[in-house]
């Protein structure tokens, strides 16, 4: 439901064309990803780094009263070094695969001052979901430290 929203808002009908017209980016990204958990006592558990890249859709849409409507869709993913432990404590060293998805958007209004300066309060919303999947280490014959799917959203 929430990518026809998504689609309804950047495309517009046939006959309302023009009360859509707005400006669409395509766009990669690249970031530099590290995830970090602790225990209750501070010690830390785990640590994921690496880098994601993704792409994405963006759309801008600026209204006649100054409104502007800015939704984005973007798919990410990629491989990523996993420092951390099994439950039982035994130190593992890995890699995780990541994939997912986000869903964010911005609606605001522009203020025109003074050129070239503009006041633009906004508020957003977004949705973000993945799957990663921890590799079996190349070293756990017999360690106990099996491989994990884990999806969130």
């Amino acid at each position: 439901m929430t990518a026809f929203v998504f689609v309804v808002l950047c495309s517009g009908s046939m006959a309302g064309r023009e009360a859509f017209a707005g400006e669409a980016d395509i766009y990669a990204a690249l970031d530099s990803f590290v995830w970090k958990e602790f225990g209750d006592g501070g010690p830390r558990l785990l640590k994921e780094s690496g880098t994601l890249s993704g792409v994405g859709f963006a759309y801008l849409k600026e209204f006649s009263n100054h409104l502007y409507l800015n939704p984005r869709v973007e798919l990410f993913g990629g491989n990523v070094d996993y420092d951390g432990a099994t439950q039982s404590g035994t130190p593992v060293a890995t890699t995780v695969d990541y994939f997912g998805a986000k869903l964010e958007g911005e609606l605001g209004r522009k203020f025109r001052m003074a050129e070239p300066f503009s006041l633009e309060p906004f508020g957003g919303l977004g949705f973000w979901a993945w799957v990663l999947d921890i590799k079996v280490p190349s070293n756990s014959s017999g360690s106990g430290a099996p491989g994990h799917t884990e999806r969130v959203a």
